[in-house]
């Protein structure tokens, strides 16, 4: 069923697609809820939805309409009535040939408004090169953030509207520690670095420098400069002394600052702590890997 309203104001005429009886609309976001209130009948309902530019859905449910400003939600069969039914406004093209003129061309427009001197898409709406169509939701296919649901803090981040509400992974990674294809022995350079820990007490970053056979701490600063420091092992030198290490691989750390390495070649846990000059075998032995 459609229904047709008319206006004396063309550019306020509206043409809605009525869903069959005993459907409901359940809209994607509550805030799309623009307002409820009492209608007596359903050509009624979409006549408050079409003086409200920003509505493009209604439910008419037991003599109560509720506009909706977005049309990407679910139609659902009615829990609350058989009667109740969903009208959806449908979009002529030529309502939209203003789009991006001067405001006077789109003076008491429905379906565009004026933003700086310039016709423009209702919110929650962008202009997809044809008419305003409805913003996405999250996961939708998207080129840009202006089809994304800007008010649900979604953003078109690698062709995906997701949202920003929650913390998100960046595309890229920044190198805090070695330097990118270069091996080394020095302070700045690392050698196949394996595990590393991160203290959230301190935030320093420690790493278990293989090829090196040491542990290194990093200190960041706030001028992205770091001060580093071997906390245990000696570099380039591998052996079963308490104060060496041979080819370490993980490092943990506790409350204390106290560190714990996986010092992997020697089959050994070593207990270092804070500040000392070697370790505490806690686990294992240090027994040398024989090849026959």
């Amino acid at each position: 069923m459609i229904i047709i309203l008319w206006s004396p104001v063309k550019c306020y005429d509206s043409l809605f697609t009525l869903m069959n009886l005993g459907t409901e609309y359940q809209p994607p976001s509550i805030n799309d809820l623009l307002g409820s209130s009492v209608s007596t009948t359903v050509t009624h309902c979409a006549q408050l939805c079409n003086q409200n530019r920003y509505c493009r859905v209604f439910n008419f449910i037991n003599s109560t309409c509720q506009l909706y400003q977005s049309a990407n939600g679910n139609i659902l069969m009615s829990s609350e009535s058989l009667s109740s039914v969903v009208g959806r406004i449908n979009y002529s093209l030529f309502v939209f040939s203003a789009y991006g003129q001067s405001c006077d061309k789109c003076f008491n427009s429905r379906y565009l408004i004026c933003i700086n001197n310039l016709c423009a898409c209702p919110s929650t709406s962008y202009y997809n090169g044809t008419f305003c169509q409805d913003q996405l939701l999250v996961n939708s296919t998207c080129s840009s953030s202006s089809q994304c649901r800007q008010d649900l803090n979604l953003l078109c981040i690698e062709q995906k509207c997701k949202d920003m509400s929650y913390p998100q992974w960046n595309t890229t990674g920044v190198t805090v520690a070695g330097t990118t294809g270069i091996s080394g022995g020095t302070m700045t350079l690392l050698n196949e670095p394996h595990g590393l820990f991160i203290d959230p007490a301190t935030d320093l970053l420690y790493i278990a420098d293989r090829e090196n056979h040491r542990i290194q701490q990093y200190q960041f600063l706030t001028n992205d400069t770091s001060i580093i420091n071997t906390v245990a092992g000696t570099s380039q030198v591998s052996g079963c002394a308490l104060n060496l290490l041979n080819y370490p691989t993980a490092v943990s750390v506790d409350k204390q600052q106290n560190l714990y390495i996986a010092d992997a070649s020697n089959n050994r846990i070593l207990y270092w702590p804070q500040g000392a000059t070697d370790g505490v075998t806690v686990v294992g032995f240090p027994i040398r890997r024989h090849v026959n």
